[in-house]
C-alpha cells in the first residue's frame, strides 16, 4: 500500500510471476527424482541421496498463488467485467484447457507406449479430458491438481452473487474439510477431492491477498524471509525423516507458502516494486506448460539413457532430465501455449 494506505495494481505481479516458475521447477525436480529412485537400472537409489523429495512441496505453493491470483484479478479486473460470471469463467477454461488438452494429446499415446493397456474406460478417458472428479485413473498424473483447481474456481464464483452467501459457502467448504478431509479417503471421488485438505491452500492464497494490501516494504522484507527460512526448516525435516503428510504439512509448506506469497504479493504492486531476474520470468511465464510437459521430456531423458546403457550416475541423469524439461516446456509455451491462449481469447472473449 502507498502512504494513503491505498494498494496500486500493476500490469505483471513479477515477484508472483517468479514464484509460480520456482513451484513448477521444484514439481519437475521431484517427479525426475522419483522416477530414477524406482527404476531397477540405478539399483532404485534416489539422486543426491534423496535430497529433491521435498520438492513435492512446489504443489503447496502453486495451490496458495493460485488463491492469491484469482484474488487479485478479481478485485482488478473480473469485478468489473461486464459479462460478470460468465467472463469469469470463460478466462478460466481458456487458461486451464486449451494447452492441457495439447499435452493431453501427447499424454495418452505416451501412456499406451510405455505402460500398455492400464484398463482405462471410455468414462476415465472423457473424465480425464474434462478434469471431472470421476474415478481415480486419471490418463495424465499431473492432472490431478487441476481438478482442485476447477473446484476452487466453482466455489470462488459465488463471489459474483453474494459476497456473504460467497463467505458462507467457503465456511461451510472448510468445516467439511475439518469433518472429512483428516480421516479415511471417501468413497466418492467427488466428496474426496472436495475435502482434500489440500484446498485449504487456496484459501490461504485468498489470505495472502488480502494481508498484501495492508503491508509495507518492511513488513515484507520481514515475512518473506520468515517464509523462506520455514520453508527451508520444512524441507530439512522432509530430507532427513522423510516426506511430511498432512495434516503436518499444513503448519510447514502452507503457511510458509503463505508467507512468501503474501510478501511478493506486496512487493509486486506499484508502491513497492520488486526488480527480479528475467530467467526467472521466462520460468514463470512457461510455468504451467512446465507443470504439464516436464514428465514428457523426463521419461524421453531417461530410455535413451537406459536404451544406450550410457554409465550415467542418477545425479547425472537428475541434470539433464531437468535441462530437458525445462528447455522442453519453455518451448511448449512459446510454440503452443502462447499462440493457443492468443487465439482462444481473440475467438472467445473477443
Amino acid at each position: 500500500m502507498d502512504r494513503n494506505g491505498v494498494y496500486r495494481p500493476v500490469d505483471r505481479l513479477d515477484g508472483i510471476q517468479a514464484a509460480r516458475g520456482i513451484a513448477a521447477l521444484l514439481v519437475a525436480m521431484v517427479h525426475q527424482s522419483s522416477m530414477i529412485g524406482r527404476d531397477p537400472y540405478f539399483q532404485f537409489e534416489l539422486p543426491f541421496s534423496g535430497f529433491f523429495e521435498f520438492a513435492g512441496s512446489g504443489v503447496d505453493l502453486f495451490f496458495v498463488i493460485s488463491g492469491f491470483i484469482i484474488s487479485y484479478i478479481y478485485c482488478f479486473g473480473d469485478k468489473e467485467d461486464s459479462r460478470g460470471v460468465r467472463g469469469y469463467f470463460l478466462k478460466r477454461l481458456i487458461r486451464i484447457y486449451p494447452s492441457y488438452w495439447a499435452a493431453l494429446f501427447l499424454a495418452v499415446p505416451m501412456n499406451y507406449i510405455y505402460s500398455g493397456d492400464n484398463g482405462m474406460d471410455f468414462f476415465d478417458l472423457l473424465s480425464s479430458a474434462l478434469l471431472i472428479p470421476y474415478g481415480n485413473n486419471m490418463i495424465y498424473s499431473p492432472a490431478w491438481t487441476l481438478r482442485h483447481e476447477i473446484i476452487f474456481y466453482i466455489i470462488f464464483s459465488f463471489l459474483f452473487f453474494n459476497r456473504n452467501f460467497a463467505l458462507l459457502v467457503i465456511f461451510g467448504w472448510i468445516s467439511f474439510i475439518v469433518f472429512f478431509g483428516f480421516g479415511e479417503r471417501l468413497p466418492v471421488v467427488f466428496f474426496d477431492i472436495l475435502a482434500s485438505p489440500w484446498n485449504l491452500e487456496f484459501l490461504a492464497g485468498i489470505l495472502a491477498w488480502c494481508l498484501s494490501r495492508k503491508i509495507g516494504l518492511l513488513s515484507s522484507r520481514i515475512l518473506l524471509s520468515a517464509g523462506i527460512v520455514l520453508f527451508s526448516a520444512a524441507a530439512a525435516v522432509d530430507f532427513i525423516h522423510g516426506p511430511i503428510e498432512m495434516p503436518w504439512r499444513l503448519p510447514a509448506y502452507l503457511v510458509a507458502s503463505f508467507l512468501i506469497v503474501s510478501a511478493l504479493g506486496a512487493r509486486s504492486s506499484a508502491n513497492f516494486p520488486l526488480r527480479v531476474p528475467g530467467a526467472l520470468l521466462v520460468l514463470g511465464d512457461a510455468s504451467y506448460s512446465l507443470y504439464l510437459t516436464h514428465p514428457f521430456f523426463q521419461v524421453a531423458v531417461n530410455k535413451v539413457v537406459k536404451m544406450l546403457h550410457l554409465p550415467l550416475g542418477g545425479e547425472i541423469l537428475f541434470a539433464l532430465g531437468m535441462i530437458a524439461a525445462v528447455a522442453g516446456g519453455i518451448v511448449f509455451y512459446w510454440l503452443v501455449e502462447k499462440p493457443l491462449l492468443t487465439s482462444c481469447r481473440r475467438w472467445v472473449l473477443g
